[in-house]
């Protein structure tokens, strides 16, 4: 993984400019820990949103989106004291406070829950209310939990240059060269006079229409991705010889046919693999539940609704035991031993769950059907 252990330390530029924020009293940051990530399902899913899964593929299930996150922007200077980690839903809070208050992390009182009924905009601007009461007058720095960010001297330049419009009253968002990053900063005190009042469903676009005449945009040339599709995802993480990425801390058993695909195993969980390639294979459990999808890598919106339905029935619909695939479209299936199996615009394989006793001990084969 592109974690060069901040190595840009080094550089007498990058050291300033962590100086300069760490000496800022008053800067705090608000992570987004909310959402569910729909289009990595069953990556990610309504029990492990995006931000709490595990994207270190040299070391396995020890980093997460939102530890990485966390880790960055300590590094890059702010006060763990004054990060605070905000998610939407009660059932992930448990989850997001493990992880954000693990060692090197942020106090556990510092993970709020704001409902999310607010969105990422109105959840923005609750927490800065939370934080003025705190402190009026706090600089309050915005960032997403779920992007891949590797920091270099321009990217904490970029920050601190936000940081230091903030201060003279604007509201400033953080670019790479290619892309806006949804790293916001402002002043409590000035952004809240103007704020809408009405937080319920507000979005990113509102906000900065209310701004427009009071906005800066500041720019550093980073790596930085929205890890949104299992394609996007697979571009950002470290890669095998075999072009593969190896995720989760279940068993592999992958054929040498197996090339330039993403692969996700589950604690307890077997997967053997043959002659799969550019595809994404997630297998998980969901409320002890055996889960397998195969999808094609640059597969979204499909995915995404068949996370939806999962969601809304707790299980995918179709009760046949057969697995095949029509159309090189979506087909899933629930197995006789309620395993489930999905298929996203990919052809001609052949999939098995096999439960040698409890759970825990499931393996499951993925491979191609042979050609007659």
């Amino acid at each position: 993984m592109k974690h060069e252990s901040f190595g840009f330390y080094h550089d007498h530029i990058a050291s300033s400019r962590i100086k300069a924020l760490s000496k800022m009293e008053h800067l705090y940051l608000v992570i987004l820990a909310g959402g569910e990530g729909l289009r990595l399902f069953p990556y990610s899913n309504l029990e492990r949103p995006k931000q709490l899964c595990h994207i270190d593929g040299g070391d396995r299930n020890k980093d997460t989106f939102l530890k990485r996150t966390i880790t960055n922007f300590v590094d890059c200077g702010f006060d763990r004291n004054h990060i605070m980690v905000v998610t939407s839903s009660e059932r992930q809070l448990s989850a997001t406070r493990h992880q954000a208050a693990n060692p090197g992390g942020v106090p556990i009182k510092n993970v709020w829950r704001i409902p999310a009924i607010c969105g990422p905009a109105g959840t923005m601007v609750e927490a800065t209310r939370r934080i003025a009461e705190l402190d009026p007058e706090a600089i309050v720095v915005n960032t997403p939990s779920d992007h891949y960010l590797v920091p270099n001297h321009q990217f904490i330049g970029a920050v601190l240059d936000a940081v230091n419009y903030a201060e003279q009253g604007f509201v400033c968002e953080v670019g790479s060269v290619s892309h806006n990053t949804g790293i916001i900063a402002w002043r409590a005190a000035d952004f809240l006079v103007s704020a809408p009042t009405d937080t319920e469903n507000l979005n990113l676009n509102q906000l900065q229409d209310v701004f427009k005449d009071n906005y800066k945009l500041t720019v550093g040339d980073f790596e930085w991705k929205d890890c949104d599709t299992f394609q996007k995802l697979y571009q950002a993480l470290d890669k095998s010889s075999r072009q593969n990425v190896l995720l989760g801390e279940g068993e592999y058993k992958l054929d040498n046919s197996c090339h330039h695909s993403l692969f996700y195993v589950d604690k307890g969980l077997t997967l053997s693999a043959c002659d799969v390639a550019n595809c994404a294979v997630i297998f998980t459990m969901i409320e002890k539940q055996p889960v397998l999808l195969v999808a094609n890598l640059s597969e979204d919106q499909t995915i995404k609704e068949l996370a939806e339905e999962f969601s809304l029935q707790g299980r995918l619909v179709n009760s046949e035991a057969t697995l095949s695939v029509q159309d090189n479209q979506v087909l899933y299936s629930n197995l006789k031993d309620n395993s489930s199996v999905g298929f996203v615009s990919v052809s001609n394989f052949v999939t098995c769950i096999h439960r040698r006793c409890d759970y825990g001990t499931i393996e499951a084969e993925v491979f191609k059907r042979q050609k007659s």
